[in-house]
């Protein structure tokens, strides 16, 4: 791999303005052996150790009939003979060679690098503006980013890499560890330079000045050709530098190269050409609806605009960076105009520039168009940019503007100077403020916002609207706040299709009956046109079904059981309906699910051990619930008797008596006898105890049945018992 950049030997540092090369002396004769430690491909800089203050160099054999062009990459080492050396990225596998020489340019050693081939992790390059370093790894890899030996950030990867950087400045040395498992890779990374800026400079400029991004930097200018440096100077801590300078100086210094140098080691971090720019000013596009004229000229210039008839129109100064926006008014469309710059202490040397006021006009943008038309006589494309008043949702274009932005661009569209343009948006809302920048290659013209006229009547809220279903009679329409005069018009369609109701508004509400919406729930299409205005965009409004159908006594049946879940069965209803059932303070109970055919049976886990009511309902599909209907259920089945309970004694010629015990108070006992017929009941009235009276069970002996029926409760069932026959 040729080596990219080369730097003169002879100024492979500031301080060696005499350095010569010796080529003919060994590493052996210099008595000296510089070391080098593992250089890995992706690694910005190679760290080793040779003599105090040495210089290293890699070498470039691409060029070896100029030994001025041998050297690419150089460094200073420090006073302890310790070196950092920049370097681009090196193919792996790669073996170059390092030179050393002390300040006096003899040549002290000469070594060999290998470039270790490259790992399954990898690094994306750093720069004074990262926030992150990023790049790639494998599963569970923890990265750690060191300065100075301390760690500055670190986590852990499966993928790609995003870990977040405290603010660095270029010429940074960084070295990243990276941990898998029982792997460890460690890169050395440098801090690239983002930030380095002139200040254009002319034949007029005072000073040179910049920016570099790096404290401390060292700037230097020097001959393309000879290498002879003509200026250097240090930047301060915030990377800035500025140096006077006067015409001889700046003659001198136009095309020279300019080296910014890390000021550790003397690493060339970045390297251009100086120009000295033209005192012309730059001119950016401008057309006759410009209020100002913008570009650049020498910085803290004067600059006059002059119209056609040499007229000045506008004044105003350049800024420290040459910029400069003069006020304007009332250009000409196709009028030549004059820019003219000149320093305040020298008003007779001047310069100028000369640019036609462009033609441009664009129809008024209304909200019921969803094409920009207009014409220009500059640019070959179109960007519009809709920004909304986030206070009222002004904007919303109809192509797919999420509701949630601020602003929303279009484009680039083609356009042709001289020609009618289309820009199509859809739609904007009224109040949107549209502005249209006009592109040709690298230079470009905004034109001033254009607010969004209104014309046509916004839609209406849905929150301005109730529509009743009622059940029997007509249905309602009620709108509130709106403009008197304004049509409402009310569709079973989104588009098209005959107003099912329009009336006019004589107040700010207004209530509109029709016959019948029908009994299942829907959507109505509403629109409003204000007067004046164009009619709006039809809002759906959605509206409830009637009311069910009330529920029927005879069509719900409770079953109520005891120590399982009751059953409520409700027939005769339409499939799709859903049945709720309450309890009579309002709980709901249990909801159904949609039935399937004409019945349905839901399970309560308990409507109550005694008798009482639950309330009923049903919702029909797309109808509201009905009102409740009370239904009464029995209470669950009384605890059947035991045998022990009941006495029985047949008498001869008097009544026969039954006695039962243990009985609570208000207990129906009731007896039959073996076809089933009741023959006897009775009430306890007081205590555990009844006596039932019966004239006759018979001479023989036989059975009878007992049921008890507790207050609020069901009969129990039977219990058999058994009597002997009548005394002899």
């Amino acid at each position: 791999m040729k080596i990219v950049l080369k730097v003169v030997a002879s100024i492979l540092c500031m301080m060696m303005l005499s350095f010569h090369i010796q080529e003919n002396v060994s590493a052996a004769e210099g008595g000296t052996i510089t070391t080098v430690d593992r250089y890995q491909y992706g690694d910005n800089y190679l760290t080793g150790k040779t003599a105090p203050n040495a210089i290293v160099a890699f070498v470039d054999w691409g060029v070896p009939s100029n030994w001025k062009s041998r050297y690419m990459h150089y460094a200073k080492a420090d006073s302890n003979g310790n070196f950092k050396l920049f370097s681009q990225n090196f193919s792996s596998g790669q073996t170059v060679e390092l030179d050393t020489y002390d300040q006096n340019g003899t040549k002290l050693s000469s070594n060999k690098v290998y470039i270790f081939k490259e790992s399954f992790t990898s690094l994306d390059p750093i720069y004074d503006t990262s926030q992150e370093l990023t790049g790639k790894t494998v599963k569970n890899t923890k990265v750690e980013v060191m300065k100075d030996g301390k760690v500055i950030a670190s986590g852990t990867f499966n993928d790609a890499i995003h870990l977040k950087l405290p603010v660095l400045n270029a010429g940074t040395f960084l070295t990243v560890k990276m941990t898998t498992g029982s792997n460890i890779d460690i890169y050395k990374k440098i801090v690239n330079p983002n930030k380095i800026s002139l200040i254009p400079t002319t034949k007029w400029s005072k000073s040179v000045k910049g920016q570099t991004g790096i404290p401390y930097a060292k700037i230097v200018f020097k001959n393309e050709k000879s290498g002879v440096i003509n200026q250097s100077v240090t930047a301060d801590g915030d990377g800035n530098f500025e140096f006077s300078v006067d015409k001889d100086t700046l003659k001198l210094l136009d095309q020279n190269k300019l080296q910014v140098m890390e000021p550790a080691y003397d690493n060339v971090l970045n390297e251009r050409f100086f120009r000295i720019k033209s005192t012309a000013p730059t001119i950016n596009p401008f057309t006759q609806l410009s209020t100002s004229i913008s570009g650049t000229a020498t910085p803290e210039s004067i600059v006059h605009i002059l119209n056609g008839e040499g007229q000045i129109i506008g004044e105003g100064k350049t800024d420290a960076k040459g910029f400069y926006e003069v006020p304007v008014s009332k250009l000409i469309g196709g009028d030549l105009m004059t820019v003219k710059s000149f320093m305040a202490d020298n008003p007779t040397e001047a310069n100028q520039s000369q640019e036609d006021v462009q033609k441009v006009f664009v129809e008024e943008i209304d909200d019921s168009s969803d094409t920009i038309n207009g014409t220009s006589t500059f640019g070959d494309k179109a960007v519009v940019e809709v920004q909304s008043d986030s206070s009222n949702n002004t904007i919303k274009a109809m192509s797919k503007l999420s509701t949630s932005s601020t602003k929303k661009k279009y484009g680039p569209f083609a356009i042709t100077p001289g020609k009618n343009f289309k820009l199509k948006t859809g739609k904007l809302r009224q109040g949107s403020k549209v502005t249209i920048t006009l592109l040709s290659g690298n230079r470009q013209v905004s034109l001033p916002a254009i607010t969004v006229k209104k014309i046509v009547t916004s839609p209406l809220a849905a929150s301005q609207v109730k529509v009743t279903n009622n059940k029997g009679q007509n249905d309602t329409v009620t709108i509130k706040g709106i403009k008197k005069q304004s049509v409402i018009k009310i569709f079973k369609q989104a588009s098209g299709g005959t107003a099912i109701a329009q009336q006019t508004a004589s107040s700010s509400n207004m209530t509109i009956s029709m016959k019948q919406l029908g009994k299942t729930s829907g959507t109505l299409y509403i629109s409003m046109k204000e007067p004046g205005l164009k009619e709006g965009n039809r809002v759906p409004i959605r509206y409830q079904g009637e009311k069910s159908d009330a529920l029927k006594v005879n069509q719900i049946k409770i079953n109520n059981l005891k120590n399982k879940n009751d059953v409520i069965t409700v027939s005769k209803i339409k499939k799709k309906d859903i049945i709720k059932v309450y309890s009579t303070n309002g709980k709901l109970l249990v909801t159904s699910k949609p039935a399937k055919s004409s019945s349905i049976k839901l399970y309560v886990k308990q409507v109550g051990a005694k008798s009482g009511e639950v309330l009923v309902t049903r919702s029909t599909d797309k109808m509201l619930e009905s009102g409740k209907q009370a239904v009464s259920f029995k209470g669950e089945p009384t605890s059947a008797l035991k045998g022990n309970q009941i006495n029985i004694v047949n008498n001869k010629k008097k009544n026969d008596v039954i006695t039962v015990s243990q009985l609570a108070k208000q207990d129906l006992v009731k007896i039959y006898n073996q076809s089933g017929k009741l023959i006897g009941q009775s009430t306890v009235s007081k205590g555990k105890v009844v006596k039932v009276t019966i004239k006759q069970l018979g001479a023989k002996g036989g059975k009878i049945y007992v049921t008890v029926t507790g207050k609020g409760m069901s009969e129990s069932s039977k219990t058999v018992k058994t009597f002997k026959a009548e005394r002899k």
